[in-house]
């Protein structure tokens, strides 16, 4: 039997341990906290990403948090609408909007019992040759156990310490969108605004986005220029500092006074690209590869995707190189589209020109027409590949 190890117990890593499994391998996870996912950031689950979930047993686990009939209404400060409210996208079938925990915790629950996962440890050295990976994982007594497997596959984030160690410095791969994330969790909603109406504030270099989510409390998400939010940064200011300090009766400050204490996470907005998602054994999966930042909203979506693309392709190739070829042509295109999804997205969302803020109100509006959802759908299917999971799936 093939073994493997994931380094990542995220979305990205549990994902791989799984599908891995599933077609045969033993597999190892090893995860550096103790402590998993909380609620998270938002998250969208399209069409084809929702495919990969329903095979991998988790659909009736995931909740749809966007209610119905729920509205996103563009206000100022002083709290005045400005425009009248607009729809998401309209896809056929609908995309699945959830929190980051909501996936985590689904996907965790789904873990076979034969897939040993090591929490608190990390990867502390590497070395592969032509056939074996070995790798040393250090647990929390700080003592070095040296493995050898198959396969290791690096779903440890943004700040990946196998791309560190196999590929080189994050310098070489990360691009910077000057942006961070912050989201907070409010203890109820916000009073004068419907039960399924949501809100956001443009302003230049910023936007905050208020979504009302079913069966939770709303969540709030700022995007910001990512100087502003200091290392040093106390918790209790890290949203007021994000939104602006405002005036007595700004609606903001009132957002500020409903966010539960210690609730505020900030995220990065960096990009990463590398040039190969492999080297010899080693591979790179998730944001450790493509990052594509959470503007995209597709970062989950993409790793359920190329996590069963991994697997199936080193099921159907047993040529290891030609596999992870194969692999990466596949899943390129969809890091290259979420990727300019991401870019494009921050840059008109915290737009600073006149031209971007009309884009901007003509885009919210004509999203609700299905003509414009049904462009974006062709795109991202382009972005798959020619729908080369569906074509191979179904030749089972």
């Amino acid at each position: 039997m093939s073994k493997a190890v994931v380094i990542g117990g995220g979305i990205a890593g549990l994902a791989t341990a799984i599908n891995l499994h599933d077609r045969g391998w033993s597999v190892t996870v090893v995860e550096k906290a103790t402590i998993q996912e909380k609620d998270g950031s938002y998250l969208v689950l399209y069409p084809a990403a929702t495919s990969s979930a329903r095979r991998l047993g988790i659909m009736g686990d995931l909740p749809a948090r966007l209610l119905p009939h729920y509205k996103i209404t563009e206000v100022n400060r002083r709290g005045d609408r400005l425009r009248g409210a607009v729809s998401p996208l309209i896809f056929k079938p609908p995309p699945i909007a959830m929190l980051h925990g909501d996936l985590w915790n689904a996907i965790r629950r789904r873990v076979p019992e034969e897939v040993e996962i090591k929490y608190n440890a990390s990867i502390t050295s590497l070395r592969q040759t032509s056939d074996t990976v070995h790798a040393g994982v250090t647990d929390s007594s700080g003592d070095e156990t040296i493995e050898e497997f198959d396969l290791l596959v690096g779903c440890d984030g943004v700040d990946s310490t196998v791309r560190e160690m196999a590929f080189g410095p994050i310098n070489q791969y990360a691009f910077s969108t000057r942006k961070c994330l912050v989201t907070s969790r409010l203890r109820h909603a916000l009073p004068g605004f419907g039960p399924e109406e949501g809100i956001s504030v443009h302003e230049p270099g910023r936007v905050t986005i208020l979504f009302p989510w079913a069966g939770n409390r709303p969540c709030l998400s700022v995007y910001v220029d990512e100087h502003l939010i200091t290392a040093d940064l106390p918790q209790q200011d890290i949203f007021r500092t994000a939104v602006g300090m405002g005036t007595t009766g700004d609606i903001l400050d009132r957002l500020s006074e409903l966010v539960i204490p210690d609730s505020p996470t900030v995220h990065s907005a960096t990009q990463i690209t590398v040039p190969r998602y492999s080297k010899g054994r080693i591979v790179l999966l998730g944001d450790s590869a493509w990052c594509s930042t959470s503007a995209s909203g597709m970062g989950a979506a993409a790793a359920l995707q190329a996590a069963e693309l991994l697997a199936l392709a080193l099921d159907r190739n047993k040529h290891l190189p030609n596999a992870l070829t194969q692999w990466e042509n596949t899943v390129r295109p969809l890091d290259r589209f979420s990727k300019s999804l991401g870019r494009h997205t921050l840059s008109i969302l915290c737009t600073r020109t006149a031209m971007g803020k009309a884009l901007r109100i003509a885009g919210s509006h004509g999203a609700r027409l299905p003509v414009l959802s049904d462009l974006f759908l062709a795109a991202y299917k382009k972005a798959l590949g020619g729908d080369y999971l569906a074509r191979d799936l179904a030749a089972r």
